[in-house]
């Protein structure tokens, strides 16, 4: 009896042995197979930009690991004096970033790596049809001033131009006069002799 029984437990386990290892190779690579699928990762890489800088939610990296199917966050900071112009995320695969506010992005992670790269523009002051009225009539009474101003520069060097040409034709008359004087002096004094 306990041949017996020692013969049919080792001719289960001879089955179970067998049956396992016909089945357990696909099995085994069936498992495997999912295992690579849960377990794959992208990366998810932030290009340097000028002006300003692009971050994870949570991360001050420049990198990270994401699972297809993960919620990307990313933010977006411009320098002082510089707004967000433009974000992109590019990958071999349709990748949609969503603005959830002005600096605050996210998209969906694919089964791929993706590139974000941003652009920062200088920020230019809009400005309204009342300033550039302001302006222009300023712009044009500073023109008017300084030609007036001009005009009476003009003037007054003309002025002083007459008034230095009669000084110097006076003082021309009188060195005249008193040339003739002192030589007729000189001459009267000389017939005296």
């Amino acid at each position: 009896m306990k041949k017996n029984i020692l013969r049919r437990v080792l001719a289960m386990t001879l089955v179970l042995i067998m049956g396992l290892s016909v089945a357990s190779p696909f099995d085994l690579t069936a498992f495997a197979a999912d295992a690579s699928e849960e377990s794959a990762t992208y990366t998810v890489e932030i290009q340097d930009s000028r002006n300003g800088t692009v971050r994870f939610k949570d991360s001050s990296k420049t990198s990270r690991e994401y699972s297809p199917g993960d919620t990307v966050t990313l933010t977006a900071e411009p320098d002082d004096g510089y707004e967000l112009d433009e974000l992109t995320a590019k990958s071999s695969e349709k990748v949609t970033l969503n603005e959830k506010s002005e600096t605050t992005f996210t998209f969906e992670m694919p089964e791929s790596d993706v590139t974000v790269k941003a652009m920062f523009s200088a920020v230019v002051e809009a400005v309204t049809e009342t300033e550039a009225e302001t302006t222009a009539a300023s712009t044009e009474a500073e023109a008017e001033t300084t030609e007036a101003g001009s005009e009476e520069e003009t003037t007054e060097a003309a002025e002083t131009t007459e008034e230095t040409e009669a000084a110097e034709e006076t003082e021309a008359a009188e060195t005249e006069v008193t040339e003739e004087e002192t030589t007729g002096g000189s001459r009267r004094g000389n017939r005296s002799s």
